[in-house]
């Protein structure tokens, strides 16, 4: 019976870390209220092809729309990349994958829809294009100062956490401050399979043999049948800025975060004022800017930093300090 009645899934239930209502439960509240909502619902908007059919077939047009932007939102100078989990057909088939991306960028994500509309052929591939539902998955991966793509499953992970961190909400926080909110999973060998996971490894790190076996992803689920175009312009663009507006400071903080492990030398998840003094020195800081850091640092005064407590300063300290 127990079985019978759970509801644990990946891309559900994330442990302690969010609030739950628990895995286990049986639905018999208000059936009554579940019939006429159905009834009232499909008085107002038929069950037919012009009534849920047309507003499911534009929030799936939104979707694809949005898949389009999503694969061609990162250019060669940004720090980032960013790979849907559906691939492209020139990736099924093994034909020109740059080609069918300069396609879709030229003539799908940068077309209105009237446009799009009249294109017989762009509107083809935008119907093979994307996921077969409203949900779309997808990853960020960062680049290198040189360049280089990282091929670090973990930072990569790290990186995606941090962007989901930025995009949802938490207890109590209002939801009309957010333009943008996307949810997380992870995909896993156990559920998914080696031959998947490690196909999508390559995709994202651009090697193949990458150490790991989870792979954390986003998610977006389109629900907007009026999306792409609004009367102020399309709303993609407000999407698009607020991803990269979260990836930048994703990016900022993981640099910080990379900064403190290096510091953290005995691995211990804390600071001490040795691991600050010895590190600092060796970039050319004298010691007041060491004793300053460390002042404005150490709020709870109990001698060691917290990783919240180097990340919350150091920026700060960077312009305050002699060097800065």
């Amino acid at each position: 019976m127990r079985d019978l009645v759970t509801f644990a899934a990946p891309y559900m239930y994330h442990g302690e870390a969010e609030p739950t209502v628990g895995i286990y439960g049986l639905e018999g509240s208000k059936p009554g209220a579940a019939a006429a909502s159905v009834y009232l619902s499909h008085k107002v908007i038929r069950p037919t092809k012009s009534g849920y059919g047309r507003i499911i077939g534009k929030a799936l047009f939104n979707c694809k729309k949005l898949y389009a932007r999503l694969l061609c939102m990162a250019s060669p100078e940004d720090r980032f990349t960013i790979v849907p989990v559906p691939r492209l057909p020139a990736e099924i088939s093994g034909s020109d994958v740059e080609q069918q991306i300069q396609f879709i960028q030229e003539r799908i994500d940068k077309a209105s829809n009237d446009e799009l509309l009249a294109d017989k052929e762009a509107l083809h591939l935008l119907s093979e294009i994307g996921p077969d539902q409203n949900i779309i998955t997808y990853a960020f991966n960062f680049k290198h100062p040189d360049g280089s793509l990282n091929t670090d499953l973990t930072l990569a992970n790290r990186l995606n956490r941090a962007i989901y961190e930025k995009l949802s909400i938490d207890p109590g926080e209002d939801i009309y401050g957010y333009k943008l909110i996307v949810s997380t999973t992870d995909f896993d060998a156990a559920h998914y399979g080696e031959v998947f996971i490690e196909h999508y490894k390559q995709r994202l790190l651009g090697v193949s043999g990458a150490t790991g076996s989870s792979i954390t992803v986003l998610r977006s689920t389109v629900l907007e049948p009026w999306l792409a175009e609004t009367s102020k312009g399309s709303f993609l663009d407000v999407l698009e800025h607020e991803f990269r507006q979260a990836v930048a400071d994703s990016l900022f903080r993981d640099a910080l975060l990379q900064v403190f492990e290096d510091v953290d030398k005995n691995k211990d998840g804390v600071l001490e004022v040795s691991e600050i003094e010895a590190k600092f020195k060796a970039l050319g800081y004298e010691d007041e800017d060491i004793s300053l850091f460390w002042n404005m640092s150490d709020a709870d005064k109990d001698s060691t930093l917290s990783m919240e407590e180097f990340l919350q300063n150091f920026s700060q300290f960077l312009v305050l300090s002699s060097r800065g």
